[in-house]
């Protein structure tokens, strides 16, 4: 999968876009409702209204009168990108390193962000590799 760039968005405008992404079940059609962003990404109607303005600004959604807003193709790709590295660092420190789901779920998260697109390929294919094989390092 292509990785998109995903530098310049904060932590949690990234928590915001993937909330949009998914929210409208993977569709750049499908409208959201802030107060719905809000209550998954568990901050309050204004910080979201907030993000909302900034990712509008970006280019990255597209606010639809009295019905919320839509991810732009931008938007999509970008949340694709941050939700396929999100996962691929979870399911690395789920099954590889044996860390518990709530702690891979947070520290995946974190780590995502940061680490570089060549290394979230390393570690993709290290989990394709193993799967199924309850490979850990620590067994």
């Amino acid at each position: 999968m292509e990785q998109r760039d995903t530098v310049n968005l904060s932590s949690s405008d990234r928590r915001y876009l993937t909330a949009i992404y998914q929210l409208s079940f993977g569709s750049k059609s499908h409208a959201v409702r802030p107060v719905d962003v809000a209550a998954l990404a568990g901050v309050s109607r204004p910080s979201v209204t907030h993000a909302l303005k900034r990712l509008q600004q970006q280019k990255i959604i597209f606010r639809i009168p009295q019905k919320g807003v839509t991810l732009t193709q931008e938007g999509y790709e970008i949340a694709e990108s941050i939700q396929f590295r999100y996962h691929t660092v979870e399911s690395f420190l789920e099954t590889t390193l044996d860390v518990d789901q709530a702690t891979a779920e947070q520290d995946a998260w974190n780590i995502e962000r940061v680490v570089s697109a060549a290394t979230i390929c390393k570690m993709d294919q290290f989990n394709q590799k193993n799967a199924g094989s309850n490979y850990a390092l620590n067994r």
